[in-house]
């Protein structure tokens, strides 16, 4: 399951580089393999031991011991931040008229702006892309969709009252949002719980335990 995210250009640096010890650690695993295989001189041979170092690869990288995608990286530290969070689930799945498009579950925003400090909006240069096994993937909409269901909708009734423009004031005419009302509204955006909070939290542990 795709999923799109947006970081410090800082941690995008530093999860290339982690990226990049891990294929060089790839390329010292084929190194002597394949110079054995070069010293097979039938082709068949070479191509039956072939075969079974690729088999032995693929079983490096199911168990873990070779890492050929940040993803194999992010989706465990998904988990933790899920479990972490107490957002065990089961969840029903995300009601169809729930999915509006741009928008994930947990979104502060009902007309496609971002709110302060998420990232979105930015530069594309910043944003990664992030594939997920469906059922952490699943999962994950899920919880942050269900868990924030509340706090969204004390958040849509608010801008139902008094619109949902970046720039406030932006009531409708004769409603003005005091400040306490504003300190509600801040409240709720910043106790609602994203996709995206969850995968930069993820990415955030990720370079923590191994950085």
């Amino acid at each position: 399951m795709q999923f799109g995210v947006y970081i410090d250009p800082d941690q995008r640096k530093k999860l290339a580089a982690l990226m990049d010890a891990e294929r060089a650690r790839i390329r010292r695993w084929w190194k002597p393999r394949k110079q054995r295989l070069a010293e097979i001189e039938k082709p068949t041979e070479r191509a039956i031991a072939r075969g079974r170092y690729k088999e032995k690869f693929a079983a490096a990288v199911e168990a873990g011991k070779l890492v050929t995608s940040r993803d194999t990286f992010i989706t465990p530290a998904v988990i933790a931040e899920l479990d972490q969070r107490g957002w065990h689930g089961p969840y029903d799945p995300v009601p169809v008229a729930a999915r509006g498009p741009g928008r994930r579950w947990g979104s502060t925003d009902i007309q496609g702006r971002s709110r302060p400090g998420s990232g979105e909006g930015r530069s594309s240069t910043r944003r990664i892309g992030v594939v997920l096994p469906d059922d952490v993937g699943t999962r994950l909409e899920r919880a942050c969709y269900w868990e924030n269901l509340d706090l969204v909708s004390q958040l849509e009734r608010f801008y139902d009252t008094f619109g949902d423009s970046p720039e406030l004031p932006d009531p409708r005419p004769g409603e003005t949002p005091d400040e306490l009302a504003k300190q509600y509204r801040d409240t709720l955006r910043s106790d609602i719980t994203t996709t995206g909070d969850i995968l930069r939290a993820a990415i955030a542990r990720v370079l923590a335990e191994r950085g």
